[in-house]
């Protein structure tokens, strides 16, 4: 499994995430964790653990982001395809 770290800016405060880069034989999942990035208050923008599919779209149940949290996600995801090169 790939892994690399990222830094996006929320109101311009930086936070970091881990980014894990999970390949199957028809699929690749991101996995992206705030746990022990030292990111403070994070949880109230985004879940501690989060999972894209291939084509960005997050992996957890329809609902379940606030909008600030989507904003957050689709910051996230933009950050793995510059920092990737995918």
């Amino acid at each position: 499994m790939e892994q690399t770290i990222i830094t996006i800016y929320i109101d311009e405060v930086p936070y970091r995430f881990n980014v894990f880069v999970d390949h199957n034989e028809k699929t690749t999942t991101y996995h992206v964790s705030a746990k022990d990035m030292g990111n403070g208050a994070l949880e109230a923008e985004i879940p501690r653990e989060i999972a894209f599919n291939v084509d960005g779209k997050v992996e957890i149940e329809a609902g379940q982001l606030t909008v600030k949290q989507e904003q957050t996600a689709r910051k996230i995801w933009q950050e793995i395809l510059r920092k990737l090169g995918r």
